[in-house]
């Protein structure tokens, strides 16, 4: 809900009741904000994503070697 009322502040929601309509004005702002976000959430999720992946495939080879330093 807040996130979609700043996409509605940053467009420039306009309301009238007269005759009533509900204009967006610069809507582009909104989506190109949107974009933007869910780019950066995509590009810190990979990275996360990559850096775990790098972290278990080096914890095993230190448990490998400390195993294999056991048996020797």
């Amino acid at each position: 809900m807040i996130l979609l009322a700043f996409f509605f502040i940053i467009g420039g929601l306009e309301i009238t009741f007269k005759p009533f309509s509900i204009s967006i004005p610069y809507w582009y702002r909104s989506v190109g904000w949107f974009l933007i976000t869910i780019g950066v959430t995509t590009l810190i999720l990979g990275e996360r994503k990559d850096a775990y992946e790098r972290g278990i495939k080096r914890g095993s080879e230190i448990t490998i070697e400390a195993i294999k330093k056991r048996i020797d």
